[in-house]
């Protein structure tokens, strides 16, 4: 194996470890949705502006397969998976648009992480919590505005954080 394939490889198993250990954070319940406030996602934001695209979307993949594998198929048919089914996508889409466009200012950053990371995530899960649970779908992305102070929050860490680890990723 060639040594970028081996540091490709090791990036994408710490990404998804960490996307895991944000996982270990105590969900906050809502109260109004079957679905709580987690930062994970923050992780999966911080995948796409860290290691782009390919890589990124690996390593969501990589998480959710131990997920499946240690947590079983429960957690893919729940008023939660269609949070989890945009996890796979969300971090293609930052990278892609961060690499495409070559973006390096914080403001464009959290203009491509906001949109996709959170309104994109929010709005698909909202979808998916409609159609699970039968409720209305307007009912559910209002109730889905709960999201958006903290993930908000998650995105401008993402954009401040994210390109300093891809640049000391890319310059070592």
């Amino acid at each position: 194996m060639k040594h970028s394939s081996t540091i490709s490889l090791a990036q994408v198993a710490l990404m998804a470890a960490c996307i895991l250990v944000l996982g270990f954070i105590p969900p906050i319940p809502t109260g109004i949705l079957p679905v709580p406030i987690i930062v994970q996602n923050l992780g999966i934001m911080l995948a796409g502006v860290i290691l782009g695209p390919k890589k990124g979307t690996a390593s969501v993949a990589l998480f959710l397969l131990i997920s499946l594998i240690t947590g079983g198929p429960a957690q893919f048919f729940s008023p939660t998976s269609g949070y989890l089914y945009t996890w796979l996508i969300v971090p293609f889409l930052i990278g892609f648009f961060i690499q495409k466009f070559h973006i390096q200012k914080f403001s464009l950053t959290l203009v491509i992480v906001w949109l996709w990371g959170v309104l994109f995530m929010d709005v698909a899960g909202g979808i998916w919590l409609a159609w699970y649970t039968h409720a209305k779908l307007t009912s559910t992305l209002i109730s889905s505005l709960v999201f958006i102070p903290g993930d908000t929050i998650k995105a401008i860490l993402t954009a401040l954080i994210g390109p300093r680890i891809a640049a000391q990723i890319r310059n070592k």
